[in-house]
């Protein structure tokens, strides 16, 4: 359910520590089950849910890159930037003008 969370909602602010509270479990407990079950830490994930949602908007929608990157949790247009260049090898506007439906 967390992983269907996390996805569903990448935006949101998710905190680890908030999330093994309301768990009843320690943060390195949850972490460690984390990755053992998904291969992934739960930040690696929501990095990726977040770039994967910034994608579908880039490529289906005429929102400004902006936009984009507070629809998908990001504070900073810059901090979304590299973060997308990171995961994708190339900015979100090449992304937009390669993947336009």
């Amino acid at each position: 359910r967390l992983r269907s969370s996390l996805m569903k909602n990448p935006e949101k602010e998710w905190k680890v520590s908030e999330i093994a509270d309301e768990l009843y479990i320690s943060k390195s407990y949850l972490q460690k089950i984390y990755k053992h079950y998904f291969n992934r830490s739960i930040i690696e994930e929501l990095i990726y849910f977040r770039i994967e949602k910034a994608k579908k908007l880039l490529a289906g929608t005429d929102m400004t890159i902006t936009d984009i990157s507070r629809e998908c949790g990001y504070s900073t247009y810059n901090y979304f930037v590299r973060r997308f260049r990171s995961s994708e090898n190339m900015s979100p506007s090449e992304y937009r003008d390669l993947n336009k439906y």
